[in-house]
């Protein structure tokens, strides 16, 4: 935190009354909470609980980062505040159409409920 103080500095003495500091916050940490098992989830735990998610839902055996990842994405994009989605679909979809995994899907005659292609 101490830290955070040094870097934040002009901003700090630029928009908080004087005495505040990042360092004066006080940290705890909760002894059962879930703990990543590699050294990339740490951001996405991180989301997680600040959702709230249950700890349940995060322990190890039951935790997919690739199915973390893609929910938050899904989240972003389909959220009202994203005034890009339009957009963002119509680029997938361009891409989608000239992607080698989609020809390789289509050649095995895989059909998909709402394709968007």
């Amino acid at each position: 935190m101490t830290n955070l103080d040094l870097i934040l500095d002009d901003d700090i003495s630029e928009t908080k009354r004087d005495g505040w500091s990042f360092s004066k916050f006080r940290v705890t940490t909760q002894q059962d909470a879930p703990q990543q098992t590699n050294g990339t989830d740490c951001g996405i735990y991180v989301i997680n609980l600040m959702e709230q998610r249950h700890m349940k839902e995060l322990e190890q055996s039951k935790y997919n980062s690739h199915d973390e990842r893609a929910r938050l994405v899904l989240k972003i994009v389909w959220s009202p505040y994203n005034i890009g989605v339009s957009t963002v679909v119509a680029d997938v979809k361009h891409y989608l159409r000239r992607s080698p995994v989609l020809r390789m899907i289509k050649s095995y005659g895989i059909s998909r409920k709402g394709s968007i292609v």
